[in-house]
């Protein structure tokens, strides 16, 4: 199956806002909004920099 750009940096965010979710469910934290935050914006800093490579390699 064939998934586009877009939708695989989609999921990327997806799996670092669960993990934000996770860590703050793991400390009790009350306000776990932050943690979904900084789990999506680095989910989508790591989407970024394997999207960009793997482009970079189909097309050589």
């Amino acid at each position: 199956m064939n998934f586009s750009k877009n939708t695989k940096k989609a999921g990327w965010v997806l799996v670092g806002s669960s993990i934000g979710y996770l860590i703050a469910k793991k400390l009790n934290k009350k306000d776990n909004y932050l943690y979904i935050l900084v789990g999506g914006f680095i989910g989508t800093c790591i989407a970024e920099e394997l999207l960009t490579e793997s482009t970079k390699t189909l097309k050589k």
